[in-house]
């Protein structure tokens, strides 16, 4: 189970990245002798979290995707809860596909708040409190 500061997010969705990720940084620089300079350090925060899924298993009313969308304007860090573990989290608005939601049928059906639609992708990064 997935939730964002108590918002219940439909239950197709995974945590795309959670295995690739690791909080090491690292640069290698080959010096003007031929030797290579390994430098590396640990990230404090900045940790990628992607929550992906299709549209066959992941339905939101549009009425609660107007409230997810809303907390993408959020100051203050956000609890994502994802499986009982608990990360810090902003919204990555570096990317423009930070939240990309569809409506389950396209067309020219006139959306209400009970329309269908499916979220394809929320990016978020974690944060240091």
């Amino acid at each position: 189970m997935i939730t964002l500061d108590g918002l219940a997010l439909p239950a197709g969705l995974f945590f795309r990245d959670e295995i690739a990720y690791t909080p090491i940084k690292q640069t290698n620089i080959v010096t003007t002798t031929g030797k290579t300079l390994i430098m590396r350090g640990t990230l404090i925060d900045g940790r990628p979290i992607t929550i992906t899924g299709t549209s066959t298993s992941n339905l939101i009313y549009r009425v609660d995707l107007k409230i997810l969308a809303a907390k993408r304007g959020s100051i203050d860090p956000m609890d994502l809860v994802i499986n009982g573990v608990t990360y810090k989290v902003k919204f990555d608005l570096s990317s423009t596909e930070h939240f990309v939601a569809k409506p389950l049928w396209s067309g020219t059906v006139a959306l209400s708040d009970d329309s269908p639609f499916y979220i394809e992708k929320l990016m978020f990064i974690e944060v240091e409190e």
